[in-house]
């Protein structure tokens, strides 16, 4: 009996939580908008090569509709074509927001805005910045958060790779 009134009152306690609205996730800088540049190749990926760590490298997908995937962690460069064209990594990375934002072309400028998680379920928006070198490389130069906080001094430079392929850019997680 004394089980059962402690799962009562467990129940009542947990029905009368209010889920704190601090933890819900932030948007990302920018809103999605169609590239009309042609600055940048989008037909493949981009890549930069960890020094650190040679043969895996960061990847940025651009998509005309204006959204980016991106890897989030390195992978071996090697094995990328095949894992983007691999459904199971498709289906994975479809309805997960860490591995979509938006991109921006203004001139000879990019601006890639991406979410981040904080540790403790939330996700803010992050943007990198970075010079345009041809239309199959561009430079990133700084990272920080929308609000401008958290700024980071960074010096990547992304090369394009084409694809046969890419993944569908779609996703409802990006309006």
């Amino acid at each position: 009996m004394k089980l059962l009134k402690l799962l009562v009152a467990i129940l009542i306690l947990c029905a009368s939580c209010e889920k704190n609205p601090n933890l819900g996730d932030l948007p990302l800088c920018s809103e999605r908008a169609v590239n009309n540049s042609n600055a940048l190749r989008i037909g493949g990926m981009y890549y930069f090569e960890s020094s650190a760590n040679p043969g895996y490298a960061y990847i940025f997908l651009l998509n005309a509709n204006g959204t980016v995937g991106e890897t989030g962690i390195e992978m071996p460069l090697s094995d990328a074509p095949a894992k983007f064209s691999s459904s199971s990594f498709l289906n994975y990375i479809k309805n997960n927001k860490d591995y979509w934002g938006v991109y921006h072309i203004e001139g000879s400028k990019i601006y890639i805005d991406t979410w981040r998680s904080d540790g403790n379920n939330k996700d803010f928006g992050n943007r990198w910045s970075g010079d345009i070198l041809s239309d199959t490389s561009f430079t990133i130069t700084s990272r920080n958060s929308c609000d401008g906080s958290s700024p980071k001094s960074v010096n990547k430079t992304y090369y394009f790779y084409p694809l046969s392929s890419k993944p569908d850019s779609v996703t409802s997680l990006i309006p």
